[in-house]
């Protein structure tokens, strides 16, 4: 899935440059419109890639090893990252549009806030010496708070055309 997320950050820099040159030529609201069409299209390149990895999984576990357990696990962490593809589209292409805008400090915050929601959780888990499977959840948390931030910041944004400095 690591080739699913890279292609992810292209969007995201995609993203990012179109929205910096809306912005810079004082049309926000193209960069408005420009975050959707990518949104969109991110949205369903990732998905449908992070579908051929799920239907696949195992197919990929049992090439990456021989031992059964760990082809289980590595079968389910798969299908939970691959099922988690639209809340890292979100986080990615809306993240990336954000920093196009110039506000680069607040994808960071919310990246740092992921992190430190599924280091905590990943904190009890261990200490209820919970099931590894619950461990791989954590991203969920992680994932979801992210796309929740990072919409609320992009919903906050204004998206108005500068009038002093677009051009018709």
């Amino acid at each position: 899935l690591a080739t699913v997320i890279v292609v992810g950050y292209g969007f995201s820099i995609a993203a990012s440059t179109l929205a910096g040159q809306c912005a810079g030529a004082g049309r926000r609201d193209l960069a408005k419109l420009s975050a959707f069409k990518t949104l969109k299209l991110s949205g369903a390149i990732l998905t449908v890639l992070a579908l051929l990895f799920v239907a696949n999984a195992r197919a990929l576990a049992d090439f990456m090893t021989p031992n059964t357990d760990v082809a289980e696990l590595t079968e389910t962490f798969v299908t939970v990252l691959g099922l988690l593809m639209p809340l890292l589209t979100i986080e990615l292409t809306l993240a990336g549009v954000l920093r196009g805008l110039g506000d680069t400090r607040f994808p960071l915050v919310a990246t740092a806030s992921g992190l430190g929601c599924r280091l905590l959780l990943g904190g009890v888990v261990l200490a209820l010496e919970a099931d590894i499977v619950w461990l791989f959840a954590t991203l969920i948390a992680d994932y979801a708070l992210k796309a929740l931030l990072i919409s609320w910041r992009f919903a906050k944004q204004d998206w108005n055309p500068d009038p002093i400095s677009a051009r018709p």
